[in-house]
């Protein structure tokens, strides 16, 4: 997956377009630094889709061959929500809380707190390049 994220054609049009995205019109140069972040968020964001699409496809095999396994990750959500609370630890609850709000509103499970977690890597991976 992540060979494939990497040599894609998005990933090459964000290297270009990151490259030109400090030119104006008049002034068109190129920047390295930048065609790498744009290419580094591109092949991470496409790398992610793909973990997602997978996991998409993959959970709902898991859970019909293990049956008790959705009520132990609902007692494990439960009680490390309310393990964040008490650590003060607001954006792990935070995410939680939204997590649940998802479930509820739409009967779809988005795991939030891995979303940011995710995120959070790719901007300290992509956005420390020289």
């Amino acid at each position: 997956m992540a060979i494939g994220s990497i040599l894609s054609f998005w990933t090459l049009q964000a290297y270009v377009a990151g490259g030109f995205s400090k030119s104006s019109f008049n002034n068109i140069h190129w920047n390295e630094r930048s065609a790498r972040q744009g290419a580094c968020y591109a092949a991470a964001g496409q790398l992610g889709g793909m973990l997602a699409g997978a996991g998409i496809v993959g959970a709902p095999i898991v859970f019909s061959q293990i049956t008790w396994i959705e009520a132990a990750l609902e007692i494990y959500g439960g009680s490390s929500t309310a393990y964040s609370a008490i650590k003060q630890d607001w954006k792990t609850f935070g995410a939680n809380i939204a997590g649940y709000a998802i479930l509820k509103n739409t009967q779809e499970s988005v795991p939030v707190e891995l979303i940011l977690d995710y995120a959070e890597g790719m901007n300290r991976t992509c956005g420390g390049i020289q």
